[in-house]
């Protein structure tokens, strides 16, 4: 909670010309005693900064996808509100339709945004110059390329684009709506592997009008890849499923270079972030901003939910095998850092900080077994796991 109160505060001190005797100050007495600032003590400071401005506007974008596990969202919500005390403080938060974040604010100002059909055309059409083989298909038959619109956009009827709340506004967008890029977007994947134009107008004429259907359909076109491109696409999959907070795609790139029994990361083993998406015929993105890999939607999250014992090859044990052998590696057995376990000199983070979540819960496993007897006498040494963030 602190690191994201204190990320508004950074945001405002960064605005202003010069820091203040408070900043200083509370940086140098938590930096003597290698302390961090508590959220009450962060809030405080947000106040103060702002009344160097004549209004501060905040921004809070896809609450949703702040983690519910520990209330965090809730505890955030909360802070939130408490910066609301301050008179000069105008927030806007965006969201999906969550239990929880409309009910914590009230008697809000509501904007609904709507996703036309021209709004949906103009994406359609600025993709398929796009995808090679579809430009190839579309060229010099324009009556084609009208087809590919007309149909996708009548596919894909009803629905928008995001959802938004907020204390100055409250823009609100239905599940449904926010699932018609997406669909569209499936439908463009597929089409774009299409070798003929026969082959394109058969698979227009028989698109799937769920989005469940969608998905599996998807799958299928990942089950007919090479073998090897399937078992990393489902790898990949298995992971962003289950994954408890976003991934970067360098941690990724790790995590499936991570094989049992060895002690050092082989950076040949390391798939390129290309080929990471690519395998997963449209399923996965990465946010070139942030470099977090992610699964495109919400929907897809319920989806692979759904059906991953039965379609993805790694459980949660193999997860744990895995953040468990990466902290066994040679470069984390000693270090320079006073006993502690440095895993920022590395990058993988994530073995660190998750792999006892995916282990509660999962039954005997003795390889699991075997990795914790070796990993407890680092602990004994007095070594400690730190995450440096």
């Amino acid at each position: 909670m602190a690191k994201l109160v204190g990320s508004i505060l950074q945001q405002v001190v960064q605005r202003k010309t010069r820091v203040s005797m408070e900043i200083m100050t509370l940086y140098e007495r938590h930096l003597k005693t290698r302390t961090r600032p508590a959220v009450g003590e962060l809030t405080k400071l947000i106040h103060a900064e702002i009344d160097g401005f004549s209004k501060a506007f905040i921004l809070v974008d896809a609450m949703d996808k702040c983690a519910e596990a520990s209330e965090v969202r809730l505890d955030f919500l909360q802070q939130l509100r408490n910066l609301l005390q301050h008179s000069k403080i105008r927030l806007m938060i965006t969201s999906r339709h969550m239990n929880g974040i409309k009910e914590s604010f009230s008697n809000v100002l509501k904007l609904e945004i709507m996703a036309s059909d021209r709004d949906l055309r103009r994406y359609i059409e600025a993709r398929i110059p796009k995808e090679p083989r579809l430009a190839l298909h579309v060229k010099g038959d324009r009556s084609l390329q009208e087809l590919i619109i007309n149909t996708l956009v009548a596919n894909a009827k009803g629905i928008l684009v995001f959802s938004m709340i907020l204390c100055l506004f409250d823009m609100n967008v239905s599940n449904t709506q926010a699932r018609r890029f997406l669909l569209a977007s499936l439908h463009l994947d597929a089409l774009a592997k299409k070798q003929s134009k026969k082959d394109a107008r058969l698979a227009l004429a028989n698109l799937p009008e769920k989005l469940s259907d969608t998905y599996e359909e998807v799958m299928k076109r990942i089950c007919s890849q090479d073998i090897d491109d399937v078992h990393l696409a489902k790898r990949i999959l298995s992971w962003l499923s289950y994954a408890l907070r976003p991934l970067t795609a360098k941690e990724l790139q790790t995590a499936l270079a991570i094989e049992p029994g060895t002690t050092v990361l082989d950076e040949d083993a390391l798939v390129p972030e290309d080929l990471l998406v690519s395998v997963c015929a449209g399923l996965v993105t990465i946010d070139r901003g942030s470099d977090v890999i992610r699964l495109v939607h919400y929907t897809t999250q319920q989806y692979l939910s759904a059906v991953r014992r039965q379609e993805l090859p790694w459980t949660e044990a193999d997860i744990v095998v895995c953040c468990l052998t990466y902290l066994l590696f040679d470069v984390f057995a000693t270090t320079a850092y006073g006993g502690k376990i440095d895993c920022e000199q590395h990058r993988f983070t994530y073995a660190a900080d998750k792999w006892i979540f995916h282990a509660h819960g999962i039954s005997f496993n003795p390889v699991i077994q075997s990795l914790l007897l070796r990993l407890i006498p680092r602990f004994a040494r007095n070594a400690t796991i730190n995450v440096v963030t």
